[in-house]
C-alpha cells in the first residue's frame, strides 16, 4: 500500500473504531464531487475521511474495520488518477449500473458476523444505485453513521485552519482583482469569469462567484442572463465568492459601489455593518450560536419595523468546513423562508469552529448590502481570516 498520509490514518483508525464499538460490519461513504460545490454535502464527507475528490464523477468509499479501505470510481480517468496520485491502493473503477452489486459483494466479505452496515451520504444517493445495493443486502440494517463524523468535524485542528485561511487569501485576491478589472466596462458576467480564472490560477478546483450590479442591489445574481449589465457610476457593487481549495472552503462577500454612495445606499450598508458588529459580540466560546443569528435580525426588526417582513435576506451566517454548510454549526442560521419562519436551532460556541458571518439585507426601494468573513474562534477571541477592508467600498478608486 502506497504511503498513509497520518492525519488521515488517524481519522480512519479513529472511525473504525467506532464501528466495531457498534457492532457495525463495514461503512458505506457514498459521496459526490467538488464541481457540485454548495449543492453537495456528501464530498465533505469523503474528503474529511479520505481526501478523495471525484469532480463530476460519483464514489464510494467501503471502511471495514481491520482491512484496507477500498475506493469505488465510476470514471475511468479517475482511476487513471488514482493509479499516479491517490494513496488508496485499492481503488477500482466500476460502472454506475455495477456499483451497487459491487459494494454489496465488498461489504459480505468483510468476515463479520454482525448484520448492520454503516451509511454516509445516503441523502444524496441516487435510487439507481440505493435500490440494488439495497435488495443485494437484503436482512441487513442500515445505521446512518453520519452524526459520528459531524461531531469529528465540528472543532478545526491548526492544520485545517491554516488551509481555509489559504482559501480565505484567495478570496481577498479576488476582492482586488474586481477592484482592477472593473475599470474596464464589460459585462458583469465577464467580470465573473475574469474572477474565477484567478481562482483557478492560484489552485482553486472550484469557483462560483455572484455579482449584484445595479442601481439599487435586489438579490444574489450568479448567471449570465441576469448578469448582462454593464458597470456604470451610481450602481452598488456586491461580490460574493465561493471557493473550494484542496478541499477546504474559502467564502466571503464584499459591499460597495460605483462612485460615492447614495444615501438609501449608505444606510442599508450601516444597517449591514451592524448586524456584522452585533454578530461578532455574541460570536464567542460558550455562547448560544442562535444568539449571533438573532443579532442580525433585531437589528433588521428594529431599524425597519413596518417593512422587516418584505425585505429579502439569505442566512446571515453558516458553519464552514470541508462543506460549505458544515454539520451542526449550521443549525443556529435558518433560512429567512425556511418552514416555521427561520426559527434558529440552539447550538454551543465551541474554540476552533469556524463560521462564514454574512449579515445581508435587501431592502426593496433602497438597496441591498452584505458583509462575509470566514471567522474562528480561539482562545484569544474571533480571528478573521478574511482581510480585504469591509467598509463601503468605492469599486473605482
Amino acid at each position: 500500500m502506497r504511503s498513509f498520509p497520518p492525519l488521515l490514518q488517524n481519522r480512519i483508525s479513529d472511525f473504525e473504531q467506532m464501528l466495531s464499538e457498534k457492532d457495525i460490519s463495514s461503512a458505506v461513504v457514498y459521496a459526490r464531487g467538488s464541481n457540485l460545490g454548495p449543492a453537495t454535502k456528501s464530498h465533505g464527507y469523503m474528503r474529511y475521511l479520505c481526501d478523495w475528490d471525484g469532480h463530476q464523477n460519483d464514489s464510494v468509499l467501503i471502511i471495514t474495520p481491520g482491512k484496507p479501505p477500498v475506493l469505488l470510481v465510476t470514471g475511468i480517468f479517475s482511476k487513471f488518477f488514482s493509479e499516479r496520485y491517490y494513496w488508496i491502493s485499492d481503488t477500482r473503477f466500476i460502472k454506475p449500473p455495477q456499483l451497487g452489486a459491487t459494494i454489496a459483494d465488498i461489504c459480505k466479505s468483510s468476515g463479520s458476523e454482525s448484520k448492520k452496515i454503516g451509511l454516509v451520504g445516503l441523502n444524496e444517493m441516487p435510487v439507481s444505485l440505493w435500490m440494488p445495493m439495497n435488495a443485494a443486502l437484503a436482512g441487513r440494517e442500515f445505521v446512518d453513521v453520519s452524526p459520528y463524523l459531524d461531531q469529528q468535524r465540528l472543532v478545526k485542528d491548526a492544520h485545517q485552519l491554516s488551509r481555509h485561511k489559504a482559501a480565505a487569501e484567495v478570496c481577498d485576491s479576488l476582492f482586488e482583482t474586481l477592484r482592477k478589472e472593473i475599470h474596464t466596462p464589460r459585462p458583469v458576467f465577464q467580470l465573473q469569469a475574469e474572477l474565477e480564472k484567478v481562482a483557478r490560477y492560484a489552485g482553486s478546483e472550484y469557483c462560483m462567484t455572484w455579482l449584484t450590479v445595479g442601481p439599487q442591489a435586489d438579490y444574489c445574481r450568479f448567471y449570465k442572463e441576469e448578469c448582462l449589465r454593464v458597470p456604470e457610476k451610481g450602481d452598488q457593487v456586491i461580490l460574493g465568492i465561493y471557493l473550494m481549495l484542496d478541499g477546504y472552503w474559502g467564502h466571503a462577500i464584499r459591499t460597495g459601489s460605483m462612485g460615492a454612495p447614495s444615501v438609501d445606499h449608505q444606510k442599508v450598508y450601516q444597517s449591514s455593518k451592524a448586524m456584522w458588529d452585533g454578530m461578532l459580540n455574541n460570536l464567542a466560546q460558550g455562547n448560544d450560536l442562535a444568539s449571533v443569528h438573532n443579532a442580525a435580525e433585531q437589528v433588521i426588526l428594529s431599524e425597519y419595523p413596518s417593512t422587516h417582513e418584505q425585505i429579502f435576506r439569505f442566512r446571515h451566517g453558516h458553519g464552514l468546513g470541508h462543506s460549505y454548510e458544515d454539520p451542526i454549526s449550521s443549525l443556529a442560521f435558518p433560512q429567512a423562508y425556511d418552514e416555521g419562519g427561520g426559527k434558529a436551532q440552539s447550538v454551543t460556541a465551541q474554540n476552533g469552529m469556524l463560521f462564514e458571518i454574512h449579515p445581508n439585507l435587501f431592502v426593496p426601494g433602497m438597496g441591498g448590502s452584505a458583509i462575509g468573513d470566514m471567522v474562528a474562534l480561539s482562545d484569544s477571541g474571533n480571528v478573521l481570516l478574511t482581510t480585504y477592508p469591509r467598509h463601503q467600498l468605492d469599486w473605482t478608486e
